[in-house]
């Protein structure tokens, strides 16, 4: 298992949630880039399904 690198992780906030506004009964959705290794997680009251790409799953 690789260490985890905060700097190659990007929040998201879907509204209306937001880092003032937490949402109850939240949603995460954690996607990644095989290339460069990055870490996406969307936040928010439904999953980022924009972001889901069912033909890309291992």
């Amino acid at each position: 298992m690789s260490e985890f690198k905060p700097e190659k992780l990007t929040v998201t906030y879907l509204p209306p949630a937001s880092i003032f506004n937490p949402v109850d009964n939240r949603k995460y959705t954690l996607t990644h880039s095989d290339t460069t290794g990055e870490l996406f997680l969307s936040i928010g009251c439904h999953f980022d399904l924009e972001k889901i790409n069912p033909s890309m799953r291992d």
